[in-house]
Formats: structure tokens, sequence, C-alpha cells
């Protein structure tokens, strides 16, 4: 997470994205551009340098990614807990991290 919004940069925005699965194997991790430029890169806490976001992906493309793998091909209506095909998310700040993402997920798949 990187800020922006004026001169504090006290917006937040995203700026990475990992998900990992329940044997911590990295299955997606990717450099997100925010949609309003980075002011302060929190770089002491979050790690992340002005190079890094350079070349990053749009935050459109990284959302559609991200959901094409939470959802796995199943529809939102038809997400459920148990015997659907969509990711069980597990992780902490889920709600803030998705509204830093502009995704919705039902809160019954996340943990």
């Amino acid at each position: 997470m990187v800020g922006g919004g004026g001169s504090d940069g006290s917006l937040d925005l995203c700026a990475r994205v990992c998900l990992i699965d329940e044997y911590e194997s990295i299955i997606y991790h990717t450099y997100v551009k925010p949609p309003t430029p980075a002011t302060n890169y929190r770089d002491q806490t979050a790690g992340i340098r002005a190079e890094y976001l350079r070349e990053a992906l749009p935050l459109s493309q990284a959302q559609r990614k991200i959901q094409d793998l939470l959802y796995n091909r199943e529809p939102m209506r038809k997400l459920r807990p148990t015997d659907g095909k969509a990711s069980i998310l597990v992780g902490h700040t889920l709600d803030r991290d998705l509204s830093l993402l502009q995704i919705n997920y039902p809160a019954t798949m996340m943990r």
C-alpha cells in the first residue's frame, strides 16, 4: 500500500497484490499502478519504490485477474462456502484490502 491524494499522501492506494494458497505457495503476485499518483511510497513499511510501479499492471487488469482466481469461473450469485468452486479468502483486514482493489466478495466466503 502506498499513499496518494495530495501533498501528504494520506490516501491509501493499492500498489501490490499477493495471493497465496494454503501451502503458502504464491498463486499470484503483481505490482499495481494506482489510479491516483502515489506521493508517499511508504518504502520503510511497504517496501515499494517508485520504480516498481513504472511498469506495473493497471488496477483494472489486476482486478480481473484476482476475480478470475477467486471466483474460479463460478458466477457471483452462486458463490457459497461449501460445495462450490470459488475460493475461501483468508486474511487480515480483507474488507479494507478488497475495498482498495474495488472488488466485491461475499462475507460468507471470507475468514
